[in-house]
């Protein structure tokens, strides 16, 4: 059986993120591993032309990268919980799956645990889905974590009178 001790899971504050983290948090626990969270600032988002844009003024990309790691800082809490699950959380600024796999491929990293299906349509429309890319190139193994289950009718039999 394998063991993992570090599991990174990328973040986008999607639902389907969510999901992912929800996953890799159950691991951990289960695993006493540690989780590496990391968010993307992909270029459409507009924290990104703050970063990129603030290069010349003082303390202008600091202030960007402040925020946004603060930002993420406040959702990994958030998400852990009560959770004694050890966690860092870790930004980049880029393409989500080129990061990620430069990450996954520097290590530690013993396993990926992503969500199906970004926040952002635009970036999967012209970059690919990141999931698909991490999957394709991942030096670790990858868990994808899918959508929500539908939720579960009982269908009810009618019975003839007198039965």
């Amino acid at each position: 059986m394998s063991r993992y001790r570090n599991i990174l899971v990328p973040t986008d504050y999607s639902k389907s993120a969510q999901r992912a983290f929800a996953h890799a948090r159950d691991l951990a626990a289960a695993f006493k591993a540690r989780l590496r969270v990391v968010h993307v600032v992909a270029p459409f988002e507009p924290a990104y032309f703050d970063h990129v844009g603030a290069k010349g003024k003082a303390g202008g990309r600091g202030e960007a990268e402040a925020k946004e790691t603060a930002r993420l800082e406040a959702h990994l809490r958030k998400l852990l919980g009560r959770s004694r699950v050890r966690a860092t959380a870790e930004l980049g600024w880029g393409n989500p799956a080129e990061i990620v796999l430069r990450l996954a491929g520097e290590g530690p990293c013993d396993l990926v645990v992503i969500g199906a299906r970004g926040g952002n349509p635009w970036e999967s429309l012209i970059l690919g889905s990141v999931a698909e890319r991490v999957v394709r190139h991942s030096p670790a193994p990858v868990l994808i974590v899918g959508t929500e289950p539908a939720k579960r009718t009982r269908a009810r039999a009618k019975l003839p009178p007198g039965r």
